[in-house]
């Protein structure tokens, strides 16, 4: 079996994404009257990675 793929790069950025998770954060906090840990168990889950990682990644914005 052969697969052929072309050259043509991949971007990483998902559209559908936010970049800023800490924004994502916040206005998950003021539009759904979120706790700031419910609401970072909410886009960890969305963005398919671990609380930790989402909250080392939101004090790392935040600042």
């Amino acid at each position: 079996m052969v697969l052929l793929l072309d050259g043509t790069p991949v971007t990483t950025t998902d559209a559908s994404q936010p970049l800023n998770l800490a924004t994502e954060v916040q206005t998950l906090m003021k539009t759904q009257n979120l706790s700031e840990k419910d609401a970072l168990k909410q886009v960890a889950k969305q963005r398919g990675i671990g609380k930790s990682e989402a909250y080392r990644e939101y004090q790392r914005h935040r600042r």
